[in-house]
């Protein structure tokens, strides 16, 4: 009986803590931009609140593509269908019939590959900017990315065990 008085206790407890929130939250926000006592002692300087308002949804933003990333992760996966890049505020998609056989993928700087499409048509990019042509192989070397990218579109028959312990194995060995 005692406990169960309790967890209604606490129950209300919070409700009543995220109601008092909501209305310093409201106050405050009518308060300021009317030059209030409490206003001008919180945000001394000309729009406060809008600074206030706008670092919020900068900061909001921010910890929304962290949740992307950490939600959906990111790194250079190859996949049966193709490749796929994923980014912090993007990714790209391309299957290995956009891939040129006849030139191989590069590795470019530290972490980069380089990819030649035969048709760039189907290559599909999500999210801010232009992913273009060049991938991101932070999470793999980016020599044996471009080996592996390099032998799937060669051999076709190879793409269905991708994924599998064996085909890893027979990957590595295939590499050198």
């Amino acid at each position: 009986m005692l406990n169960r008085l309790f967890a209604a206790i606490l129950r209300l407890q919070r409700a009543v803590v995220v109601i008092e929130l909501a209305l310093a939250a409201t106050y405050i926000a009518v308060d300021v931009p009317r030059g209030g006592e409490i206003g001008k002692a919180l945000f001394p300087w000309t729009g406060g609140i809008f600074a206030v308002a706008g670092l919020s949804a900068l900061w909001v933003l921010a910890l929304t593509v962290l949740a992307r990333a950490v939600w959906v992760g990111f790194g250079v996966r190859l996949r049966p269908d193709g490749v796929v890049d994923r980014r912090l505020v993007g990714s790209l998609f391309v299957p290995w019939e956009a891939l040129a056989a006849e030139i191989p993928p590069m590795s470019a700087r530290r972490s980069q590959v380089v990819l030649a499409y035969r048709d760039p048509r189907l290559v599909q990019s999500f999210g801010i900017g232009k992913s273009g042509n060049v991938i991101t192989a932070g999470n793999v070397d980016n020599r044996f990315l471009a080996r592996a990218i390099q032998e799937y579109v060669r051999h076709p028959e190879y793409r269905s065990a991708i994924g599998t312990p064996a085909e890893l194995h027979r990957l590595h060995a295939a590499a050198g």
